[in-house]
Parts: structure tokens; sequence; C-alpha cells
């Protein structure tokens, strides 16, 4: 019971997770366009804000995929101790 409601909870995590942040990101890249469009914002000023939102990603990210292999590693030694 408690191998498979681990590995489930992590995955219902990164996919609550992708869903909220999968909305905001394109809402601030329709924001981000409609400025480019209004002329309050300059491409590059655009660009450098995007990249910056994905450079600060990338640690949550990892952190998430981190955790999603140190629980399957985790649970794969505990079965093999029961074997």
């Amino acid at each position: 019971m408690t191998t498979n409601l681990i590995p489930s909870l992590t995955q219902m995590f990164l996919q609550t997770f992708a869903l909220i942040a999968t909305p905001y990101t394109l809402y601030q890249s329709l924001l981000g366009w409609s400025s480019i469009l209004s002329h309050n914002i300059s491409l590059h000023q655009l660009c450098m804000t995007r990249l910056s939102i994905f450079l600060m990603s990338i640690p949550f990210t990892r952190i998430a995929i981190a955790i999603q292999i140190n629980v399957v590693q985790w649970l794969n030694g505990k079965a093999k101790d029961e074997e």
C-alpha cells in the first residue's frame, strides 16, 4: 500500500504544479506580447524577462525531479529489503 502511495502522491504534486504553472506562463506570455504591441516594453526587455523567469524555474524543476528519483530509489531499496 505504502509503496504505491508515495509515487502517486509525488506524481499528483508534479501534475498539480504543472497545471498551475502552465496557465500562469501563458498569461505572462500574452501579457508580454500585448505590452510589445502597445509599445510599453521593448522586445529586448521581454526576452530578458522571459529568460530570467525560465532560469528561476530550473531549480524548482530539478528539485521536483530529484525528489521523485529519491522516492523511487527508496521504494526500490525497501522492496529489495522485503524480499
